[in-house]
């Protein structure tokens, strides 16, 4: 493929995100037997949703249970509600990559392709890390939380007897993310068909969730070596046919990214709501839990609450890098020599440094900016709510 594709840049996370229908699949014998492949994962990851919610329903006696159980629930339905986003908006999705090959395709036309295909393998190099990691840690994660019940199933729990009689033993069995006290699920084969559907589901909903982060991480990326290749081309433009390009080229990085905010906006807002949620509900539930417990849900609930820290870090930092680099623009364009340059020079100049005096800043639906600050803002507010909790719970949480 040729160098101004993005879909070649992006090609890693395309497949990725192909495998639960968030992407065309390609053309091919083997492709079409795998074609029902992601509608069969998304039945799946709506099942374990339902499921979940069984659990919250039998845990709703139980307060501090009631909110570890509703931080997970909230949680997947957040991934439930991207993938139903973007697979509804898929169009959309496909005139961004299309709008990213624009701009590739610009920036070769400044006369400097071999400097932005070093750019853009510098910046892909360092997203498809990101991807790999982010994907594999949080797939390791998944399948930990899925099959560690069993490494307790089996276990003979003594029950006292009645009326004298003689004390009994039951095996007890787990299933991942809670149980179903008002449904007897230890026996067979129910407690095999659930086990296989709510862990294929935990595995498909966390895949969700991944591909629309790492997709939406990489994106940024793409920009920020976009706007980076831009600004040193300013600085090195001496011709005015260059000048111009650069102009034409900012704005299709402009136009682009709007694009991108515009599409993924909304599923930030829930996001960033649901990540104050989940921060707010974890840390009460560990500060509750005691240690030494049989089952797995103090590592997982603390895995997930680091998680969900981890994750809006990521956020933060790539959109904050963003508005940086998106304001250096206006400064090469004040710096060139345009004192000793003729009018169409210094008017091209002034608009670069009017595009770029604004940086421009990706956002989370009509409240928040995905930026550093908002990270503090959250972690302050999560812990101001964590406080409430506590008070309210008692001096024994």
């Amino acid at each position: 493929m040729s160098h101004t594709d993005a879909s070649h840049t992006l090609w890693l996370i395309l497949c990725f995100m192909s495998v639960v229908a968030l992407w065309p699949l390609r053309q091919g014998r083997v492709y079409s037997v795998l074609r029902h492949v992601p509608y069969i994962l998304a039945v799946c990851a709506f099942v374990f949703w339902f499921g979940e919610l069984g659990t919250v329903v039998s845990a709703r006696r139980d307060t501090k249970q009631l909110l570890g159980y509703v931080g997970l629930l909230s949680g997947h339905s957040v991934s439930l509600y991207k993938w139903c986003n973007l697979v509804l908006k898929r169009r959309r999705l496909q005139r961004l990559v299309d709008s990213l090959s624009a701009c590739l395709q610009m920036g070769s036309a400044a006369d400097r392709s071999a400097e932005l295909h070093r750019f853009t393998r510098a910046t892909n190099t360092r997203a498809t890390i990101m991807t790999v990691c982010w994907m594999g840690g949080a797939m390791c994660v998944i399948f930990y939380w899925s099959l560690a019940p069993l490494l307790h199933n089996g276990r003979l729990v003594e029950l006292p007897g009645v009326h004298g009689n003689e004390s009994a033993h039951k095996r007890l069995y787990f299933l991942p993310f809670g149980e179903w006290h008002f449904l007897d699920t230890s026996g067979s084969p129910t407690y095999e068909l659930l086990y296989v559907v709510w862990a294929t589901g935990s595995v498909s909903n966390g895949w969700m969730h991944a591909c629309c982060d790492c997709f939406y991480l990489h994106v940024i990326s793409f920009f920020c070596g976009q706007f980076e290749f831009l600004t040193a081309t300013i600085r090195l433009s001496e011709q005015y046919s260059d000048l111009s390009a650069c102009v034409r080229y900012h704005q299709q990085l402009l136009r682009a990214a709007k694009r991108l905010d515009a599409l993924f906006s909304p599923l930030m807002f829930v996001q960033l709501i649901n990540t104050l949620l989940a921060l707010c509900t974890f840390a009460f539930d560990l500060s509750t839990m005691k240690p030494g417990r049989g089952d797995s849900d103090l590592s997982s609930k603390a895995g997930f609450f680091a998680a969900s820290v981890f994750q809006l870090y990521l956020y933060c930092r790539a959109g904050s890098r963003l508005t940086e680099l998106s304001g250096l623009v206006a400064d090469a364009g004040y710096e060139t020599r345009w004192v000793d340059k003729d009018r169409s020079w210094r008017r091209a100049v002034e608009l670069i440094i009017m595009r770029g005096q604004r940086s421009f800043r990706l956002n989370g639906g009509p409240f928040y900016v995905i930026s550093l600050e908002t990270l503090l803002a959250h972690v302050q507010l999560a812990f101001s709510f964590f406080t409430v909790l506590k008070n309210m719970n008692g001096p024994e949480a």
